[in-house]
């Protein structure tokens, strides 16, 4: 799955057009399949935060996909601020038990040690 019309590299240009879309709630055109869920009982979904919320190809990924009967699970990543992005991913999952996210605040100074107990933590607890 990709998009029909990639982002560019340029930071400003993103940032443009990610308010615009989200003005306009037209979140970006998604390419192929969407993933077939239908083997598996707990999605994860991962996502930079972009604007305080999830990067808008998830949001459109969102709107099209109907979790219906699965538990789905956010994780994210940020640098200074995660905004409303766990709220916003519970807000627009549709039909899904939505699990305990996983909220990763720049990795810089974290271990690699650490970082696998904090996966492993929250794997545990999403997926047993």
């Amino acid at each position: 799955m990709t998009l029909t019309n990639p982002y560019t590299r340029d930071s400003y240009d993103v940032s443009e057009r990610v308010f615009a879309q989200r003005d306009a709630e037209a979140m970006p055109e998604l390419a192929g399949e969407l993933p077939n869920l239908s083997e598996y009982d707990t999605i994860l979904i991962g996502t930079p935060v972009w604007n305080d919320s999830m990067a808008n190809p998830i949001i459109g990924y969102l709107e099209q996909t109907d979790f219906d009967g699965k538990t789905a699970s956010l994780f994210w990543t940020y640098i200074t601020n995660d905004g409303t992005t766990e709220r916003d991913f519970s807000e627009q999952t549709q039909n899904a038990q939505i699990a305990d996210g996983l909220s990763l605040r720049s990795a810089n100074g974290i271990s690699d040690d650490e970082m696998d107990q904090m996966l492993r933590n929250w794997l545990n607890k999403v997926i047993g």
